[in-house]
């Protein structure tokens, strides 16, 4: 069972963490916003995290998130070139090629050429990398299995099922904007 933590400034609405929920809870509508707002506590929480940790070892939120990036892209067996790093970041190329050259000064990254196409960069992440994010993320990985454990099978599931909507839904809503003329609420 995870151990017992005083809630932070993020949590303290919703209830102590690893205990279950007592008293009434609002339904319907009210519920809905109670949810997303232990979606936002929990982003600003792994925010809170990923910069302290991070920032430690001298990474920025947007270094951490290249680097999962390429490495998303290594156990899937395929390749990420500097352009598709660009996009997936929402970065310029020449800002993305900043940050490549930031995390290659440290040995977190190398460009090498593609092994299905020569003519290609592919972005590799360094053995050294892999350490420092074990660093960064093993701590936190061993906590959220630990409450992950607390849960049933069927409890699991429905919490994976609603985080994958959620993911989705994130993604929708980010794509409508892009295909608005303009930002929301501007003429």
């Amino acid at each position: 069972m995870p151990e017992p933590v005083t809630p932070g400034p993020s949590s303290s609405r919703l209830g102590r963490p690893g205990q279950p929920l007592h008293g009434s809870r609002p339904q319907g509508p009210a519920l809905a916003l109670e949810i997303i707002d232990a979606l936002r506590a929990f982003a600003t929480e792994m925010d809170r995290y990923i910069d302290t940790r991070g920032g430690a070892v001298g990474l920025h939120r947007t270094d951490l998130n290249a680097l999962a990036h390429v490495l998303e892209a290594r156990r899937s067996g395929g390749e990420l070139s500097p352009g598709e790093l660009a996009h997936r970041l929402s970065l310029s190329p020449p800002a993305t090629s900043a940050l490549l050259r930031r995390l290659e000064s440290v040995g977190h990254v190398r460009r090498t050429h593609s092994e299905v196409d020569r003519r290609r960069v592919a972005v590799e992440m360094t053995d050294e990398a892999m350490e420092v994010a074990g660093g960064i993320f093993g701590p936190i990985g061993a906590t959220m299995r630990e409450t992950i454990a607390s849960y049933s099978e069927s409890e699991r599931e429905t919490v994976l099922r609603f985080l994958t909507d959620a993911v989705g839904a994130v993604e929708r809503a980010t794509h409508a904007e892009d295909r608005a003329e303009g930002p929301p609420g501007m003429p």
